[in-house]
């Protein structure tokens, strides 16, 4: 079946709205193909909309990234640790590691719907119960290398399809003290080198002879949708805990069972 123009900015908008939500972008892509009737969308397509949620985080944290590589020093948390950027690499090594050796492999892990949607629910309850029993105090001028490796650790699960990638780093960050913010934070700034790294795998199995208006209209929106997320994720957790995505991911899983058994 091929896929629509209204199609394609749907995948865009469940792309930006679940890469940086703890509810897991790819588990949320393989059940809109489920619901769309599209059995694989090309390789093409899913690293445009990779890449217009890597271009969304690069851009909201454009200040972060000067900072970090010292073009400007105007943000006080940089000057209070100079090495967060070597900590966002040591952050990256385990899953990169990992990776390397088991990567064909997950690809080619192929799970019912209903086992992603229990996946994401796993992750909420991981992240839940990371956010309600440890310390919430420490601040980003506050990781060391031992921090960076723990939420590295955690970003390793997250290679199983369904299983959220900011979920587990957010889990992990608060498992070491952070607060929500910074927690959310650290998270999206290493995001960048993973995102990069799944499009370089992507680009071997790519097929780029065409640049079709379905991949066009999915990167924009894509783009547009993770730079809203990433905003309103920062302000919501200000105000209210992570409890919420559980409650989604709860409901989530139930529907998709209803769908998936009774429809």
């Amino acid at each position: 079946m091929e896929m629509t123009i209204m199609q394609a900015i749907v995948f865009g908008i469940v792309q930006g709205v679940t890469e940086f939500l703890p509810i897991s972008s790819s588990g949320h892509i393989v059940l809109a193909q489920y619901f769309f009737g599209i059995e694989d969308p090309q390789m093409s397509f899913v690293f445009a909309l990779h890449m217009g949620s890597l271009l969304a985080v690069v851009m909201y944290f454009w200040r972060d990234w000067l900072n970090l590589v010292h073009i400007k020093k105007d943000m006080k948390v940089y000057q209070d640790n100079p090495h967060l950027l070597w900590l966002i690499v040591v952050a990256t090594i385990p899953s990169v590691a990992v990776g390397l050796f088991i990567g064909d492999f997950v690809e080619n892990l192929v799970f019912s719907k209903v086992v992603v949607a229990f996946l994401i629910l796993c992750g909420s309850v991981v992240l839940f119960v990371c956010d309600r029993i440890f310390s919430k105090k420490r601040t980003l001028k506050h990781i060391n290398v031992k921090n960076s490796f723990i939420i590295g650790l955690f970003q390793i699960v997250a290679l199983i399809p369904g299983v959220s990638r900011s979920g587990m780093t957010i889990s992990g960050a608060r498992m070491c003290g952070f607060n929500r913010v910074d927690a959310a934070r650290f998270s999206f700034l290493i995001s960048v080198p993973i995102i990069i790294g799944a499009g370089i795998l992507m680009i071997k199995s790519a097929v780029f002879s065409e640049f079709t208006v379905q991949v066009f209209v999915g990167t924009v929106a894509s783009f547009i949708v993770s730079i809203c997320t990433i905003h309103y994720f920062l302000a919501l957790i200000r105000k209210v805990s992570y409890a919420i995505f559980l409650y989604y991911s709860i409901v989530f899983f139930i529907i998709t069972c209803c769908v998936v058994y009774l429809g």
